[in-house]
């Protein structure tokens, strides 16, 4: 009855006050928890007091959730390294930047926690396999912070377009997630932010990208209608918002502009080494998608693993073509150039 109802609201809202790792806020199991959490805004420190500076707890969040599991057998960590061969690693990770499949291993790890307190749908992912990805999540941010030391022996123009690249990155990732949340059930603004969200393969194509998302948020908080209005401040698409990402272009644009007057060689690409380490995440996060798919697939209530951008051309699973129908052969006629005729067919007889 509604005495009972209102007694577990009391009891989820005081427990959710308590639980909280990092920041983060993580949700109780049970009937509540059991939204489509994917589709919530991800949690993020505050764009307003760290302008230009990149949403980032530092990995803190995933070696929490790694220190509460039990360590891996030997036996457990060669089993899962000898499912992705070392050739299929350096060709995942030659295909993407590692910068975006750390940021999507690290929101995949927290729908994978979220979904783990309380599996639905008969969900075959094990703890364990969780914290062989949170162990490969943790290499990659150390393989990247190497690559960037490496990266500021070679020239300040390097470094510096660098992290103006990484940090308007993640504002576009962070943009494209409240833009999607946004326009959820709505396929034409889908589709109109999925055109102005482009690629983001270099500079100029994630300048380019970052405007035309820019002009998409401005025209979704200018709508009139209330519904859309009140929309638009759930899920954080404010002022704020919008002068934090043109911050971060213009500063991406400055950086550029003084990387192409040193010589065209001031990209830092990452090494093999990360590229190797870059492509098991990648394997791990597409293991991770199969189950959540089947899970999903068995029970609505069970969320998905979506890829994001940069990480999607790896990971988003071609659709098998449908089968054409198959036009059942004639037969060649005869010699005599009639069609050869069939028996026919009594009342109530099948024909053969």
């Amino acid at each position: 009855g509604s005495r009972v109802a209102r007694a577990r609201l009391l009891s989820w809202s005081r427990a959710a006050a308590k639980r909280t790792v990092a920041g983060f806020s993580v949700l109780p199991s049970g009937p509540v928890r059991a939204h489509r959490v994917f589709l919530m805004p991800t949690p993020v420190a505050s764009i307003t007091t760290q302008t230009a500076t990149p949403d980032d707890d530092g990995g803190v969040l995933i070696r929490t959730y790694a220190d509460a599991l039990p360590a891996l057998t030997p036996a457990q960590r060669q089993a899962f390294d000898r499912q992705c061969s070392a050739a299929k690693a350096d060709d995942w990770g030659t295909r993407t930047k590692a910068l975006n499949v750390l940021h999507d291993a690290e929101r995949f790890a927290r729908i994978i926690h979220d979904a783990l307190a309380a599996p639905r749908g008969g969900l075959g992912y094990t703890t364990a396999r969780f914290l062989y990805f949170l162990e490969g999540i943790l290499t990659l941010r150390g393989a990247i912070e190497v690559d960037r030391g490496k990266g500021r022996t070679v020239g300040t123009a390097q470094v510096s377009i660098g992290k103006a690249h990484e940090d308007a990155l993640l504002g576009r990732e962070l943009l494209i997630e409240r833009l999607s949340a946004f326009a959820e059930g709505d396929e034409v603004r889908v589709q109109q932010i999925a055109d102005a969200a482009g690629t983001s393969k270099d500079d100029d194509a994630l300048l380019r990208s970052l405007k035309a998302l820019v002009d998409c948020t401005k025209d979704c908080m200018a709508s009139s209608d209330a519904v859309d209005q009140a929309l638009a401040e759930s899920v954080g698409l404010n002022p704020a918002l919008v002068a934090d990402i043109e911050a971060r272009r213009a500063v991406l644009s400055e950086a550029r502009s003084a990387a192409l007057g040193e010589g065209p060689k001031m990209r830092q690409l990452d090494s093999a080494a990360t590229n190797r380490i870059e492509g098991r995440v990648l394997f791990e996060m597409r293991y991770a998608m199969r189950l959540f798919d089947g899970a999903h697939g068995r029970d609505a209530l069970s969320p998905r693993l979506i890829p994001a951008t940069g990480t999607r051309q790896v990971l988003a699973r071609s659709r098998p073509k449908k089968a054409e129908a198959q036009v059942p052969a004639q037969p060649s006629p005869p010699a005599g150039g009639q069609p050869a005729t069939q028996p026919a067919t009594q009342p109530g007889q099948l024909p053969r």
